[in-house]
């Protein structure tokens, strides 16, 4: 039996109609269904080199499945489905594609439908076409519930991975942090410990501007690490990308230059970032209130001779800190 013409998708059940209904669903098979599904499944991009096991995109098809018989013969599916919020948080988890997920539930409504018309006899082509709607918004339903469960979990991973990451920042400027702790900081920040640092600091209004920056930069390829304080934003990233004197690089230094910030380089790396970005914080509050664009040039400039004379108390030196 061939799928029905769009013209029928809009008309609804008939009170007769359920007796004959309830009998073809009751005649599919769900074990069926998951062999069926189970041939499609690893041809979808993304699942075929997907950490979900066998067993378990199995053992959720057969509860998928189970789930939408249900909704079949009710009419819909209810509120909650756990197997769709189970697939969706798994599924996440491993990294499975939006899209290969989206994809699967669309092969669960292909084999469904399939069984759905093989079950019937040539005299229900009628019944079918009326219960087309049904069978769309069954899947739809459950599609929907596993999308949310999705997104929500990837949010929340990102929101996991955020926290480690501004925990592994926060430690760098909590005191001198032994070398073991640098070493693993520095492995997830993805950097050398002793490789040279750009760091720049904003305080009070300016901060907003130097985030709009930095968020331009990442657009770009070119990341900075952040660490809010009381009254601004300290910003850091590998000095290399900014030495190679390619036009982008020079572009972006020159508009980094531009903004009302304090900025400093941290020759040794890892271990004077906290001293470095003291310097910078100190630079960054000395601006004035008439001090526009061009003023983050102007306070690279005094760190050649802050010597411990900035605001705040910096007793860095800065003989150890290179200005640009």
């Amino acid at each position: 039996m061939t799928s029905p013409s769009p013209s029928g998708i809009s008309r609804h059940p008939r009170t007769e109609d359920r007796e004959r209904w309830l009998a073809i669903i009751d005649l599919i098979e769900v074990p069926q269904l998951v062999e069926a599904f189970m041939d499609l499944i690893f041809t979808i991009p993304g699942y075929a080199s997907s950490l979900v096991p066998r067993s378990e995109i199995r053992r959720t098809a057969t509860q998928a499945f189970d789930a939408m018989i249900d909704g079949l013969r009710e009419g819909g599916l209810p509120d909650v489905v756990e197997v769709a919020n189970r697939v969706g948080v798994s599924r996440a988890r491993a990294d499975v594609p939006l899209s290969s997920l989206m994809s699967a539930i669309h092969a669960d409504f292909q084999v469904l439908w399939e069984a759905v018309t093989r079950t019937a006899s040539p005299s229900d082509a009628g019944l079918i076409v009326r219960h087309t709607a049904v069978v769309i918004r069954t899947v739809d339903e459950y599609a929907h519930r596993a999308q949310r469960a999705y997104v929500s979990e990837r949010e929340r991973m990102q929101g996991e991975a955020s926290a480690v990451l501004q925990g592994h920042i926060a430690s760098l400027f909590e005191g001198a942090p032994a070398n073991d702790r640098l070493q693993a900081v520095a492995a997830h920040l993805g950097v050398q410990v002793s490789a040279p640092l750009l760091v720049c600091a904003a305080v009070g209004s300016d901060t907003e501007a130097l985030r709009l920056l930095l968020a331009d930069f990442d657009r770009v390829g070119t990341r900075f690490f952040t660490h809010t304080v009381a009254d601004g934003i300290i910003a850091f990233a590998p000095r290399s990308p900014w030495g190679d004197r390619t036009a982008a690089s020079a572009a972006q230094l020159q508009r980094l230059r531009e903004q009302r910030v304090g900025l400093v380089e941290a020759r040794r790396g890892l271990p004077e970032l906290g001293q470095t970005a003291q310097v910078a914080l100190s630079l960054a509050r000395l601006l004035g209130p008439d001090e526009g664009a061009g003023g983050g040039a102007v306070r690279e400039a005094r760190s050649r001779r802050c010597g411990g004379a900035a605001p705040g108390g910096c007793r860095c030196g800065a003989r150890s800190l290179r200005p640009l």
